[in-house]
């Protein structure tokens, strides 16, 4: 999945990848919190910011980064990872808010 671009994925990759992160509230809310986020964050940042205990932050941020939503940018630190919205994870978000926009509704809460 990493370097891929949203919107050369077909309509069925799009949707698997939906309904992925679809599947986990933690997983919807980290993607909305570097929606607005505009720098690199640890997963204890984000879980101050967002009222998810760290360790389940940490392994939803995993889960992100093997479907190349997220990336860490120091991957082999063992504290103080930081993570940021990779280009296609800004892109799966933008077409999430389109889809939104079509269907009148919020997909991702």
């Amino acid at each position: 999945m990493r370097g891929v671009h949203v919107e050369d994925m077909k309509k069925e990759e799009f949707f698997r990848l939906l309904s992925f992160v679809r599947r986990s509230d933690h997983r919807m809310v980290i993607l909305q919190f570097f929606e607005d986020c505009d720098q690199p964050e640890t997963p204890t940042d984000i879980g101050d910011e967002i009222g998810i205990r760290a360790d389940h932050v940490s392994r939803q941020l995993k889960q992100l980064a093997e479907k190349g939503l997220v990336e860490a940018l120091n991957p082999d630190a063992p504290r103080f990872r930081y993570y940021e919205l990779t280009e296609t994870g800004a892109q799966f978000l933008e077409r999430v808010r389109k889809l939104e926009e079509e269907k009148g509704r919020r997909i991702l809460g």
